[in-house]
């Protein structure tokens, strides 16, 4: 009796000279969607009902598309930068066994000038950055009392002005002093 009830509710609404939509059940129970509207010449009404299942569909097939066009979009992207990671990580693992290879190089280089010379090491504006043993031995310092500080601490005053400009100038162009 319910389910008659609404039924009819549409057409009663079309008569009365209104129209919209609404969803109710229909007689067999299932929800649907009912357009009505007034045919005014006739005194009648117009209802069209459409399962509401049959109304959502289309709308959940879209979505359904878009999710897994979404999700396919999201996996080759994955897969993409997977793989460009992967490779980014191959060179690095090169790279990083080169440097290493060249350090230790660089260490023995050092190791080898380190037992046959005397060696310091200035920044651009003269202070010591390194001393080896030997260049400690020489200038009677340790290399705590050497670093941060001028090579004028272990000057000996026997050479003039010219001689150490010379030093200078040589360093400052980025060459050696012997």
């Amino acid at each position: 009796d319910e389910a008659k009830e609404s039924n009819a509710e549409p057409m009663r609404l079309a008569l009365r000279g209104e129209s919209g939509t609404i969803v109710a059940p229909d007689y067999r129970g299932v929800s649907v969607v009912a357009a009505y509207a007034p045919v005014d010449p006739m005194d009648l009404g117009v209802v069209a009902k459409m399962d509401l299942a049959e109304v959502r569909d289309p709308f959940v097939k879209a979505f359904l598309v878009v999710e897994v066009t979404l999700l396919l979009l999201v996996f080759a992207v994955y897969w993409v930068v997977r793989g460009y990671t992967k490779r980014l990580n191959d060179k690095l693992k090169v790279v990083e066994a080169e440097s290493a290879a060249h350090v230790n190089r660089m260490e023995e280089l050092r190791f080898a000038l380190d037992i046959h010379a005397i060696v310091s090491i200035t920044d651009a504006s003269g202070k010591i950055k390194y001393a080896n043993k030997h260049f400690c031995e020489l200038s009677g310092y340790s290399q705590r009392e050497l670093i941060g500080n001028t090579h004028s601490v272990v000057s000996s005053g026997f050479h003039d002005r010219d001689f150490y400009n010379g030093i200078w100038s040589a360093i400052r162009m980025g060459e050696s002093w012997q």
